[in-house]
């Protein structure tokens, strides 16, 4: 008799603490009264990987890329939550991941705009890689497709396109070759209109 190769699914739940952010609520003073929450399973079944995350969080504008991006404000009229989802999977040197981000309410006008209102942005990304040995040197192929919606203020584009080549040339070292395509938000909604190409190339060495 043969058994399938099941490892447990692993459960996690975590939260962070009540911290004290670099924004506060207008007129309640410098108070310890943020915090988030996580849920995580990931496990494995017949060499398949997976992964999958939620995550809350109650103040958004105290992340990274939000908070940099505030206009001038670190006194908010009041907080604006934030959730993420996560997804992976992967199996034979083949990986798939997906993520979505989203504010749960709109920011105020003078805090984090978008055509003229407050903005609720969302960002999400898929992406899917494969991994082989090409000449002896462990190769990686990957394809990203990532979004927003009103995030102009955080300078992300509309929608991106990329792919990239990652070659182990030695050990602990890898070039990545990387191309990506971005398409700003419209002029009627205060982006140029216009595409972007980025071409990049990237030298690794793990120690």
């Amino acid at each position: 008799m043969q058994f399938s190769s099941v490892q447990p699914i692993t459960v996690s739940a975590s939260k962070r603490l009540p911290y004290n952010g670099d924004t506060q609520k207008s007129g309640e003073g410098n108070n310890i009264d943020q915090y988030g929450l996580n849920l995580a399973v990931e496990g494995e079944e017949d060499g398949l990987l997976y992964n999958m995350a939620a995550s809350y969080l109650n103040n958004i504008a105290d992340s990274d890329g939000v908070n940099d991006a505030l206009t001038g404000a670190t006194a908010l009229k009041d907080y604006v939550g934030g959730i993420s989802l996560y997804g992976s999977l992967s199996l034979n040197g083949v990986s798939a991941s997906v993520g979505y981000v989203k504010a749960t309410d709109s920011f105020q006008t003078g805090e984090l705009a978008f055509n003229g209102q407050g903005a609720q942005p969302v960002t999400w990304n898929t992406e899917i890689s494969y991994t082989m040995d090409i000449l002896g040197k462990e190769t990686t192929f990957a394809a990203t497709y990532q979004g927003t919606d009103e995030a102009l203020a955080l300078s992300l584009p509309e929608t991106r396109l990329g792919g990239a080549v990652t070659v182990g040339i030695y050990d602990q070292t890898s070039l990545t070759l990387e191309y990506l395509a971005d398409e700003d938000y419209s002029i009627a909604e205060g982006g140029t209109g216009k595409d972007g190409h980025t071409t990049t190339a990237k030298l690794a060495v793990e120690f």
